[in-house]
């Protein structure tokens, strides 16, 4: 689909399923790499999603790239998507938290990740942000025992 140069194919796809009209300038990319292997060249199934690795000249355009495809893109038919790329340091420490993430879930305990690393808990009363280093059993016991309590066995160890 995309040929032999991915970085041009990628620019004409911005501005297809961006609109022309949504850049100030065309947009710039220094380069593109598509991952995997095509059914082609062997890959294993022709079907199966690839994804790019973009790099933009501009931070501005990569910025509003990742902002309006919050909303939804669609290429041709296909919905797209478009993720910031984070080093393997910063993946690791947001990772360090999917098994309590696990847990606030199937707790019915409202959360979210903050940027770079941060899980905030929100619970009746209060509103909770831990980072690894700082663990949840740190904090007064007051303050622990006002989130869910299945969440704060969990997470204070049972106190």
């Amino acid at each position: 689909m995309e040929g032999a140069d991915s970085t041009n194919f990628m620019t004409e796809l911005l501005l297809e399923a961006f609109g022309s009209d949504y850049f100030q300038h065309r947009p710039v990319l220094e380069r593109a790499l598509r991952l995997g292997r095509s059914a082609a060249a062997g890959g294993t199934d022709s079907n199966k999603s690839r994804p790019f690795i973009i790099l933009f000249h501009s931070f501005q355009d990569k910025e509003r790239v990742l902002r309006r495809s919050r909303d939804g893109v669609s290429f041709r038919g296909h919905n797209i998507r478009f993720f910031q790329d984070y080093s393997a340091d910063l993946s690791q420490r947001q990772a360090a938290f999917h098994t309590v993430k696990a847990v606030l879930y199937k707790e019915g305990v409202q959360f979210s990740m903050l940027y770079p690393a941060r899980l905030r808990v929100v619970s009746k009363d209060a509103v909770f942000e831990f980072i690894k280093g700082i663990p949840f059993s740190h904090l007064p016991y007051k303050e622990r025992v006002q989130t869910h309590p299945g969440v704060c066995d969990f997470l204070c160890g049972g106190v």
